[in-house]
C-alpha cells in the first residue's frame, strides 16, 4: 500500500520522505548498515549511471548511518576556494543558465569571497564524482564558513530564478554535510 502512494507522489517530495526514515536507519547495527549501503549503490549504478537524485539519496544515507570522524581543525570558507568553486560550478550547471553565461555567473559569486577566485573547474565526465571529492574539504569549515557557503549556494541556486528539483537535492546533502538547516530559497519550481 505504501508503495502506491510513493509512486503516485510528487517527485519533489522523494527525499524529504527519505529523510523523514533516516532516525530509523540509525538503528541498523553496523553490518546490516554496510549492506544496506551496498544494496544501494548497487541499484543506483544498474544503468551505470547516477542521477543527482540517486547521488543525493546515497550521500544523505550515508551522512546518517555512516557519520564521519569529528573534525579536529577548523577552516574559514576563504581557506577552501577550489572546492567551493566547484561546488559553485556544479549548482551552477544543474540550474537554467546559458552553458556560455555560466564563466560569468561564477566569477560574480565568487568575487563575493574572494577577489581573485580560482578560474572556472572543469567538472570531467563525472560532474558528480568531482562534486563528492570536492565536498569533502568543506566538512572542516568554521560555524562562519558553513554560513557564508550555504548563503552561497543559496545565491548560486537562485541566480537563475528557477528553482530546479536537482539543485534541491544537491543542496541538501551540502547541508547535511554541514549538518546546518536548508537555508530558504526563493524561487520558481518549474511545472
Amino acid at each position: 500500500q505504501i508503495g502506491g502512494h510513493l509512486e503516485a507522489m510528487d517527485p519533489v517530495l522523494a527525499l524529504p520522505v527519505v529523510e523523514l526514515c533516516l532516525p530509523r536507519l540509525e538503528q541498523l547495527d553496523t553490518a546490516d548498515a554496510t549492506d544496506l549501503l551496498a544494496d544501494l549503490r548497487r541499484f543506483a549504478l544498474h544503468n551505470r549511471h547516477l542521477s543527482v537524485f540517486e547521488f543525493a539519496l546515497l550521500k544523505r544515507v550515508e551522512q546518517q548511518i555512516r557519520p564521519l570522524p569529528p573534525v579536529l581543525q577548523r577552516h574559514a570558507l576563504e581557506d577552501r576556494a577550489q572546492p567551493v568553486a566547484v561546488l559553485v560550478h556544479a549548482l551552477l550547471a544543474h540550474g537554467s543558465h546559458d552553458p556560455d553565461a555560466l564563466p560569468e555567473h561564477y566569477h560574480r559569486l565568487m568575487r563575493t569571497h574572494w577577489v581573485d577566485p580560482p578560474p572556472l573547474p572543469v567538472l570531467g565526465a563525472d560532474p558528480l564524482a568531482t562534486l563528492d571529492r570536492a565536498l569533502r574539504p568543506l566538512r572542516a569549515l568554521d560555524a562562519g564558513g558553513q554560513r557564508k557557503l550555504l548563503a552561497l549556494c543559496a545565491r548560486t541556486v537562485e541566480s537563475d530564478g528557477v528553482l530546479h528539483i536537482r539543485e534541491y537535492e544537491l543542496l541538501r546533502v551540502i547541508a547535511g554535510l554541514l549538518a546546518c538547516p536548508l537555508p530558504l530559497l526563493q524561487g520558481v519550481n518549474p511545472a
